[in-house]
Order: structure tokens, then sequence, then C-alpha cells
């Protein structure tokens, strides 16, 4: 399986439109850019993406996307292709994927630098597409909705949390 994270704001993503020759579009901003995070994991032989939301994007995190997954995947030992990011090599990370509970991960890093040798890259690309870029949303509630539909009409498992937003 292929894992990264991406990051999930009210401010969209700018992308490439169509448009009348010579007039800039204007994109909407507004307050303070909230933010949630998008963890997932995408099966190297089905496309399947296993994916959920998580108020923070730190070595906590990434644990409990870790558990999800392996609620998932029940039975079967889990190869996860990695890029470097410090929560995936952080103490508390290391020490989840050796107890008992995290043994059936084993984890494969991608050299440095290297994000075009993990296909997630271009999942999240297509969701961002379809559920975001130009798209002004009011709330961080709306985004999440639309990346939820996207990710569902793609045939995603998203885990439902109560609430991946931070109370502010």
């Amino acid at each position: 399986m292929f894992a990264d994270q991406s990051d999930v704001g009210l401010y969209p993503p700018i992308g490439a439109q169509w448009g009348e020759r010579g007039v800039q579009d204007k994109v909407r901003t507004s307050g303070k850019n909230r933010k949630v995070y998008l963890f997932g994991a995408l099966d190297a032989h089905t496309d399947q993406l296993h994916a959920g939301f998580w108020p923070r994007k730190n070595s906590d995190a990434f644990i409990e996307f870790l558990r999800a997954l392996l609620k998932d995947i029940p039975e079967d030992t889990i190869y996860l292709v990695l890029d470097n990011y410090g929560v995936h090599k952080s103490n508390k990370t290391c020490a989840f994927l050796a107890s008992e509970e995290g043994r059936r991960i084993h984890h494969i890093f991608l050299p440095t630098y290297s994000p075009w040798l993990n296909p997630i890259e271009g999942t999240w690309r297509v969701i961002k597409g379809r559920a975001a870029t130009n798209r002004w949303r009011d709330s961080l509630e709306h985004v999440l909705a639309d990346y939820h539909a996207t990710m569902t009409q793609l045939g995603a498992n998203v885990w439902q949390h109560t609430s991946p937003i931070k109370k502010e």
C-alpha cells in the first residue's frame, strides 16, 4: 500500500481553468485558512483508497490512521510505502510499529524528494481537482463534505470521525 497525507483547507487549491483571454479570475479568500489533514493508503493491487481526516498532522494522528488501517485490513500483513516525512519515522511511530498492535505493518521508505514514485500523490491530485480546485466554500465543513462525496464516488473507504475540525 502507498500511504501519504494531504492538507485540506478552507482556501481552495488554485488550478488552471478556461477563461476569457485577458481576464483574470479572482479567487475569494476570507479570514483564516482553517485546515484538517487527510491521511490515506492506496492498495497497489486493487486501487482501493482507505482514508480519513484528522485535526492534526502529527505522530499521534498517524498512529490513529495506522490503527484504522489495521481494522480495515484485519488479517494480512501490510507493507506500507511511505515518504520520509517526520511522523512516519518518529520515535512514537517506531514504538507503535514495534508493539504487538502494530507488528503487522512493515514500512518501506521511498528515496528522499521523490513524490513521483508514490501513486497516492496522483490520487490526491484527482480528489483535490474534483472536490476543491478553484471552488470557494463558506466553511471547512462544506469542504470536507465535498471531499467525502468525491472520495465516495471514486470508491474509497472513507473513515468517519466525530469531528476532525479543531475548535477555535
